[in-house]
C-alpha cells in the first residue's frame, strides 16, 4: 500500500490503515526526534504524539503533497515544545533552591540572634 492510499483509506474510515504510515515513518521520525531531543524516551514520546497529532488532522492533510514532511513538522513542533517544557522545569527547579536557600539563610538569622 502507498501513503496516498493509506490516507485515503483512513479518510474513509479505515483507521488500522494509518498503521502502514506509523510503520514505514516511525523509524525515520524516531532518529529525527532524537537528534532534536537529545534522549530515547523524550524522542519516542514525541513520535507517538506526533503520529496522534497527525492521525487527528489528517483531514486537512494535502494529498498532492508527501506525507512525511508534513508529519515532520508537526514531530518537529512537538519536540520543541517537550525541550520548552524541560526548560519550564529547570528554571522551576532554579527557584525552588533560591527559595530553600533563602528560607535556610532566615533560619539562621534567627538562630543566631
Amino acid at each position: 500500500m502507498d501513503d496516498s492510499s493509506a490516507i485515503q483509506k483512513c479518510l474513509a474510515g479505515d483507521w488500522e490503515s494509518f498503521r502502514h504510515l506509523v510503520e514505514k515513518y516511525q523509524g525515520r521520525a524516531v532518529g529525527h526526534a532524537l537528534a532534536i531531543v537529545g534522549n530515547r524516551e523524550d524522542a519516542l514520546d514525541a513520535v507517538q504524539e506526533a503520529f496522534l497529532d497527525a492521525f487527528q488532522a489528517l483531514g486537512g492533510f494535502d494529498q498532492e503533497r508527501q506525507f512525511y514532511p508534513w508529519l515532520y513538522a508537526i514531530l518537529r513542533n512537538r519536540c520543541f515544545k517537550l525541550l520548552a517544557g524541560r526548560k519550564r522545569l529547570e528554571v522551576d527547579s532554579l527557584e525552588e533552591i533560591r527559595a530553600d536557600i533563602q528560607k535556610y539563610d532566615q533560619q539562621n538569622r534567627k538562630q543566631e540572634l
